[in-house]
């Protein structure tokens, strides 16, 4: 599947808000999707979070710097 549009998002410290935002994205009615999230060094859950949804969703791919 090619995907037809990309999210590209960056965060920062964004554990409290980060998985409603991404569940919204994973649950758009198009699903040729490829969603890129950057974290820029968060020191919180974000990371976690961010490795769930990798797991979960070949669709999620994510960078930390």
């Amino acid at each position: 599947m090619k995907p037809k549009v990309c999210f590209l998002g960056a965060v920062y410290q964004g554990a409290a808000y980060l998985s409603e935002t991404i569940e919204s994205i994973l649950c758009q009615t198009l699903k040729e999707i490829e969603v890129i999230y950057v974290n820029d060094g968060s020191t919180d859950s974000t990371k976690d979070i961010l490795d769930h949804y990798a797991r979960l969703d070949k669709r999620f791919s994510f960078i930390s710097n």
